[in-house]
């Protein structure tokens, strides 16, 4: 059975950001949870949020933009982390923006492992 390797990217990505996000989600209620036992564990936990904030809290300026549908409860989950862990200025759009980014990189080889396999070449 042939499938449209645009829907399996597609399908690749969503499943990307689900997973972000519940990362997300389950990194900021653990963080809360946590109570430090010495100063090298706060000098740990700052450094993971940083690398985080690096990453995924970079508010961006993007002109040419195209809606992608998410269910109501994956919104609830992204506004919810970019009010309470991104600054004033990030947007939902920025943070969206990077977790796909981030996905396809880290993915980019089995994307197009997968994407020749159906007889077409490398998509990046």
């Amino acid at each position: 059975m042939f499938y449209n390797p645009s829907y399996l990217v597609l399908a690749i990505v969503f499943l990307g950001i689900t997973l972000a996000i519940q990362i997300g989600y389950f990194w900021r209620t653990k963080r809360k949870a946590r109570i430090p036992d010495s100063n090298q564990e706060n000098s740990d936990q700052t450094k993971a949020t940083t690398e985080f904030e690096r990453i995924f809290m970079t508010p961006l300026t993007i002109r040419a933009r195209s809606a992608i549908y998410v269910s109501g409860a994956t919104k609830q989950k992204i506004l919810e982390i970019v009010r309470k862990v991104g600054g004033e200025r990030m947007t939902v759009t920025s943070y969206a923006e990077h977790i796909l980014r981030q996905h396809l990189a880290q993915y980019k080889e089995e994307i197009n492992r997968i994407y020749e396999e159906r007889g077409k070449k490398d998509l990046f």
